[in-house]
């Protein structure tokens, strides 16, 4: 579902290890932006993470920089560099798929709005970019249009820099110790990816502490500490895994393990193990940029 990360202007940036458990967790392109003076400096298109490290770690970024970062799991659109986050809000097809740029006004997204465009090789995002937000960046600090932003993408994460002001809209999460802003708990130390249709069943899950590969688990009564042959998996397994109550599918479903929160792949809505929306969509101004 990819993950964004803000740190603000006077907050520790994140850490390496923290940033390879993003990766592990959302490896299909990274990139990033520094606000500076009311513009917003892109850089992405980064498929591998020694490439991404290298770029972000030359900029030389230090607590009084306001940096954005994003690591993408694909949806739509091809997985290539130029699908990639963060965005330019444009019409433009060339200036989104430019993989270093500069502009007034840009995001980032996580979550899914739409289907994309796969003849032209646009992801949901960029179209959505294309015939929405284009039309309303004039207006892009007006809470009023950013409420309307969140109600129609309602279980998205924007971040959105549009005249000087960043703005989130979705259900961020403030890492009390750094004062990171986290569109999701994607950055924790586990988190089990659940996923399953007519011909297949499979459990993956992710852990810092180990070697660093995806490992098989199995997916039964909320319990991944089991090896998961696939072989012997049946519907039963299953019947602990909740529906998601806006899609009312089980098809694609993160489960962050410390805490039973599951996140619908497809949607983007957080919910607990009885199939309770737990996360509200809202509107965060934050400090002008200077």
């Amino acid at each position: 579902m990819c993950i964004a990360i803000y740190s603000p202007e006077g907050t520790q940036l994140p850490s390496r290890n923290k940033l390879k458990i993003c990766w592990h967790n959302n490896d299909d392109g990274a990139g990033y932006m520094q606000i500076k003076d009311g513009l917003c400096h892109i850089k992405k298109g980064f498929m591998k993470f020694k490439h991404f490290w290298k770029s972000y770690q030359a900029e030389g970024f230090t607590e009084s920089d306001s940096v954005v970062i994003h690591f993408r799991i694909g949806t739509s659109g091809k997985m290539d560099q130029t699908c990639t986050h963060p965005f330019p809000i444009s019409n433009s097809v060339s200036e989104l798929k430019s993989l270093e740029i500069t502009s007034k006004y840009a995001f980032v997204h996580n979550g899914i709005v739409g289907r994309g465009d796969v003849k032209k090789g646009l992801s949901d995002t960029m179209v959505f970019t294309i015939e929405v937000l284009d039309n309303l960046k004039e207006y892009l600090d007006d809470k009023k249009i950013l409420d309307t932003v969140a109600n129609i993408t309602a279980g998205s994460r924007f971040l959105i820099v549009s005249k000087g002001t960043v703005w989130l809209t979705g259900s961020w999460i403030t890492d009390k110790k750094t004062g990171i802003y986290y569109s999701n708990d994607g950055y924790k130390k586990k988190s089990v990816f659940i996923s399953y249709g007519t011909d297949f069943h499979s459990g993956y899950a992710w852990d810092e502490d180990s070697s660093g590969k995806w490992s098989f688990k199995r997916a039964k009564e909320l319990n991944f500490d089991k090896q998961f042959d696939e072989s012997n998996f049946d519907d039963t397994d299953l019947e602990s895994i909740p529906y998601c109550p806006q899609c009312e599918t089980k098809g694609q479903v993160f489960q962050f393990s410390d805490n039973n929160i599951f996140e619908c792949y497809d949607c983007g809505i957080e919910f607990n193990e009885d199939s309770e929306i737990i996360k509200k969509d809202e509107v965060a101004t934050l400090p002008l940029i200077q």
